[in-house]
């Protein structure tokens, strides 16, 4: 996990590409959580509905630490949005 030290000191395309690995580990967070749960998933073709099917069972222990991970995953992915957020608003302040 990245601190907001960290996170400070990185450069702008440092800090893109460390969201991008956030936004990949946020959803092998959620394949795993699916997994877990014993479902599985598949959005309906053209729309946005979801079919879910119970495919193993439940591992709740598993789930639980999957889903706090995700917490600590979402939570460093604002700390970096509002790093970029706070240099383009300093950017435009230059401007």
């Amino acid at each position: 996990m990245l601190t907001p030290d960290h996170i400070a000191s990185m450069n702008a395309e440092e800090l893109k590409a460390a969201q991008k690995d956030n936004m990949e580990r946020y959803r092998l967070n959620s394949a795993c959580q699916r997994f877990a749960a014993g479902a599985c998933t598949k959005r309906t073709r053209g729309g946005s509905k979801l079919r879910a099917w119970r495919v193993a069972k439940p591992d709740s222990k598993r789930l639980l630490l999957l889903k706090a991970q995700a917490k600590d995953i979402l939570e460093e992915g604002s700390l970096l949005a509002a790093e970029m957020r706070r240099r383009a608003d300093a950017q435009k302040a230059r401007a």
